[in-house]
């Protein structure tokens, strides 16, 4: 058991005595508190454990299953980390329909199940989705069109790294998917997000699409289309063989009218030339070939330090994306390392996410995000 500070354990192989002993203290100590679990998708069998231990200590869980978790800048392919709650924030697990009659249940369901402040903007809404739900950037789009800049916008997805279906959100009795797990922090400013990818002069047209599904580009199959802009650009030939070992190298840009990119990493194709990405792509959307973060830069992790290090609280939590990793290889530990070295004065603890959300940079409108560090100050 590695204890980080006072509020925050990490346990790499899962002991149930010192569990019961950690939820036991907390709980004796912080009567109105709970725990924030990220669970390493190697130890998901654990769950059940941790539900056993929280209401026997009769103490509140809630927490998600992620691919690897980060640890003080490493990468912890195994393990459980526990955070701890002083006071317990406004939260529930709101599992989500996919084929409803009402396309804004979701939403309301959101919203209701979290005590939201209406007069006050200094609240962040801290989203765990489940990685498999397909419409999370509609969904939150949804979300500000309801309850506006009331608050922060943050989050990240959970799940398997293989993109197959597992339950991936817990609370003390519940451990499901197609759910997203909701928490209003108060007295909260949000979250700090870089992707640090940069496009060429070019554009396109997404000329037909249906959720993450790019059919066509400029009229032409999107496959076909994906294939001509990374020859042209970097000179690589993307096959039907060897997509899926270069796709992630080669993201696709969603340009806003702000200026803000949005990164979108293929992961799928069909045989009539889709393409099917992680997170929407809306229709008509102006779309380029997006340049990939080099191995050696570290002009993203500047730009983070440079918004960070100031801050008054002690801990940040820190969740890389899966498809940066992938593309980074090695690199993305370094880079995860150089970030931590940067902020030795802080506790630098999180989790490999699949998906990630923020506020932009101009109004804090939220957006999802692909290949990108999403950094939550934690008090």
């Amino acid at each position: 058991m590695k204890i980080i500070a006072e509020n925050i354990i990490y346990l790499e192989i899962f002991d149930t005595l010192r569990i019961q002993k950690v939820f036991n203290q907390w709980a004796e100590k912080h009567p109105h508190g709970g725990v924030l679990a990220f669970v390493a998708e190697q130890n998901i069998k654990t769950i059940d454990d941790l539900q056993t231990q929280s209401n026997d200590a009769s103490f509140t869980l809630i927490g998600a299953v992620f691919p690897e978790l980060i640890v003080e800048g490493e990468l912890k392919k195994q393990g459980v980390l526990l955070l701890l709650f002083e006071d317990m924030p406004s939260h529930c697990i709101v599992p989500l329909a996919n084929n409803i009659s009402e396309p804004d249940k979701n939403t309301l369901d959101i919203t209701a199940c979290v005590d939201i402040n209406m007069n006050d903007s200094e609240q962040s809404l801290f989203m765990i989705f489940d990685s498999m739900v397909p419409n999370i950037a509609s969904l939150i789009d949804d979300l500000y069109l309801r309850i506006g800049d009331v608050v922060n916008y943050m989050g990240i997805n959970a799940g398997s790294e293989t993109f197959q279906p597992i339950n991936c959100l817990f609370d003390n009795h519940k451990f499901i998917g197609d759910a997203v797990l909701v928490m209003l922090m108060m007295q909260h400013h949000g979250a700090i997000l870089e992707h640090g990818y940069t496009s060429p002069d070019s554009s396109t047209s997404a000329t037909s699409t249906t959720g993450n599904r790019i059919s066509s580009i400029d009229w032409q199959p999107a496959f076909d289309v994906y294939k001509e802009l990374v020859n042209k650009h970097y000179g690589i030939e993307i096959t039907k063989d060897n997509f899926y070992e270069n796709a992630v190298h080669f993201p696709i840009g969603i340009m806003r009218m702000d200026g803000e990119m949005l990164v979108r990493i293929p992961v799928a194709f069909d045989d009539d030339g889709s393409l099917y990405c992680v997170g929407e792509v809306p229709e008509n959307s102006v779309l380029t070939l997006l340049k990939a973060v080099s191995p050696d830069s570290d002009k993203t992790i500047n730009t983070l330090v440079s918004k960070i290090e100031n801050l008054p609280e002690n801990t940040i939590l820190n969740f890389y994306c899966a498809g940066r990793r992938m593309h980074l290889g090695d690199a993305a530990e370094i880079e995860l390392s150089i970030l931590k070295k940067k902020l030795s004065h802080k506790n630098v603890v999180g989790a490999l996410s699949l998906g990630e959300i923020s506020g932009s940079k101009q109004g804090g409108y939220p957006l999802f995000h692909n290949a990108a560090l999403v950094n939550i100050p934690w008090k």
